[in-house]
């Protein structure tokens, strides 16, 4: 089995297309007014237009659904990286045995996690 396509609703596709963009570093593989994809290693990350989701600035709990993951070599670029393209970073870096670990959400409130794991 392989892991096709995780995606998350946007409110603005043509500006969650640029801030993922930005934030990936890789342009997207498909992109139109409603869906756009990027190819990424381990599988796709996707953003479908939902034309009444308002963007937030609330850090609700994730209650249901899925929670993108991203294994990053530098956690502090990453999360520098992620300012500049337009998330938000949520609560502080948590340093683990088995890594270090930040969340970033993005205009709409979609969570993202980053890991850097341990050496």
């Amino acid at each position: 089995m392989k892991l096709g396509v995780s995606f998350y609703y946007v409110g603005d596709t043509k500006k969650g297309t640029e801030i993922y963009r930005h934030f990936l570093g890789v342009k997207p593989t498909y992109a139109d007014g409603h869906w756009a994809q990027f190819h990424l290693e381990g599988g796709d990350l996707a953003l479908h237009h939902q034309s009444n989701l308002a963007e937030t600035a609330e850090n609700h709990p994730v209650r249901g659904g899925a929670i993108v993951s991203f294994t990053v070599p530098d956690i502090q670029e990453a999360l520098v990286r992620a300012r500049e393209s337009g998330f938000r970073q949520v609560g502080s870096i948590d340093v683990q045995p088995f890594g270090s670990l930040a969340n970033v959400r993005d205009p709409w409130g979609n969570h993202i996690s980053l890991l850097q794991p341990g050496h």
